[in-house]
């Protein structure tokens, strides 16, 4: 037998274990543990379900089917199945028509309901009378007169003219010389407040915004 060499200064309860011996460290000594194993005696085998099948009927509403169940022992057994009736067919809308009145206010019209089994049934709508005529609200504050035009005049020549807009919109811009001539230009709505218009030359003139 191969000497064991068991740990130096072990705690009490510490586990030694060799291949498959064990040992446990009682304070004095290595006590061997030793673990019995009881096997009892091999269990029948289980039966289990191999297949479901229906052995009688045809699943028509109002009738019985039987089921059989087939083991793996090769025993069978059978359970049934009611097949319930069919229920009675329902009742849906085909059209709603106002069969009667015109829909003029102060009357009563008559609706028809028409049903998908040939039946129907009726209601009736009252259309409101026209209320009378409201008061007349009182006069608004008047408005502020608004800018609707503003003539900028560009004194010292240049190809390139800045204009302040305050008219609260985006103008229509017109662009003359100083002797009235229209001259275009290419005009730039740089922002609401400022518009650039550029020439291919310096001019001076004037702006007129609209």
């Amino acid at each position: 037998m191969t000497a064991v060499n068991f740990p130096d200064s072990p705690t009490v309860g510490q586990i030694f274990s060799v291949g498959d011996r064990t040992w446990k460290w009682t304070g004095v000594s290595w006590d061997a543990e030793v673990t019995l194993q009881v096997v009892g005696p091999t269990g029948a085998t289980g039966r289990g379900i191999t297949s479901i099948n229906r052995t009688s009927g045809n699943g028509s509403a109002g009738t019985v089917d039987t089921f059989t169940i087939t083991y793996s022992d090769s025993t069978t057994s059978t359970f049934d199945v009611y097949n319930g009736s069919n229920g009675s067919n329902g009742r849906g809308i085909t059209s709603i028509i106002r069969t009667s009145g015109t829909g003029a206010p102060g009357t009563t019209d008559t609706y028809t309901i028409s049903y998908s089994d040939a039946t129907t049934s009726t209601f009736t709508v009252y259309n409101g009378a026209t209320g009378p005529k409201g008061d007349k609200g009182d006069t608004g504050a008047t408005g502020a007169t608004p800018v609707i035009s503003k003539i900028h005049t560009q004194n010292a020549p240049s190809s390139v003219w800045v204009i302040t807009n305050d008219l609260g919109f985006y103008p229509n811009v017109v662009t003359t010389d100083t002797a009235g001539t229209i001259v275009e230009g290419e005009v730039s709505y740089t922002s609401p407040s400022i518009i650039t218009v550029t020439f291919s030359q310096s001019i001076g003139g004037y702006a007129y915004l609209s």
